[in-house]
């Protein structure tokens, strides 16, 4: 295995990446950071070793690899930001039973989980989630923080802006350019471009909101 790594976070999430990253055997868990959850609680056979002040003491330790499991976008940009000031280094993860095709680029903080099929010159930025069953076309570009859930199909050459969340079993169509901040109701088909900061929902999706 590589160099010990510290998880953020220590929720449901947290499980789910544990899982890949035993899958993987690339890296050694020394444990996780929770903003709540006391010291000693355990997530499957890794223990909560503090809150955030912790991270001083790791780093002094020689632990310099982190990734942030947090599903909420914004918040795990914040804590992606915040790792890196305290001097880590963000991994990115995939699961073993994934397709990932040639030329593909992953940003660092970012996770594939299994059944993940991406294809060749897909560009996968930081921090991003590409969940279950999730299918992305070639030459799409996926920018920082985004969420793709389980069961989405994103067509090729599509454009998602950062921190979009984009529910289970969406569709979008080829070519298509989704803007920043940007909510894809579950089960919805995008047949157009969405703007920054809108909320969209059904079978063609419409839009129902500006998303916060």
């Amino acid at each position: 295995m590589d160099e010990e790594i510290i998880i953020y976070g220590a929720g449901g999430h947290a499980a789910c990446l544990i899982d890949i990253i035993e899958h993987e055997g690339r890296h050694r868990i020394a444990g996780l950071i929770d903003d709540v959850k006391p010291k000693g609680t355990r997530v499957w056979d890794y223990s909560v070793l503090g809150d955030p002040p912790q991270l001083s003491e790791l780093r002094a330790a020689g632990v310099h690899l982190g990734l942030v499991a947090i599903g909420n976008n914004r918040i795990r940009q914040e804590k992606t930001e915040f790792l890196r000031s305290q001097g880590f280094d963000l991994i990115s993860i995939r699961h073993p039973f994934t397709s990932i095709g040639r030329q593909v680029i992953c940003g660092a903080g970012a996770v594939i989980f299994h059944g993940a099929v991406i294809d060749p010159y897909v560009r996968i930025g930081q921090g991003v989630i590409v969940n279950k069953q999730a299918l992305i076309g070639h030459e799409s570009v996926i920018g920082d923080f985004v969420h793709i859930a389980p069961g989405v199909n994103c067509g090729s050459d599509v454009r998602i802006g950062p921190r979009c969340l984009i529910g289970i079993g969406a569709t979008i169509l080829p070519r298509l350019t989704i803007g920043s901040d940007v909510v894809i109701g579950a089960g919805s088909v995008v047949i157009q471009d969405v703007p920054d900061r809108t909320k969209v929902v059904g079978v063609p999706a419409q839009a129902v909101q500006k998303s916060d």
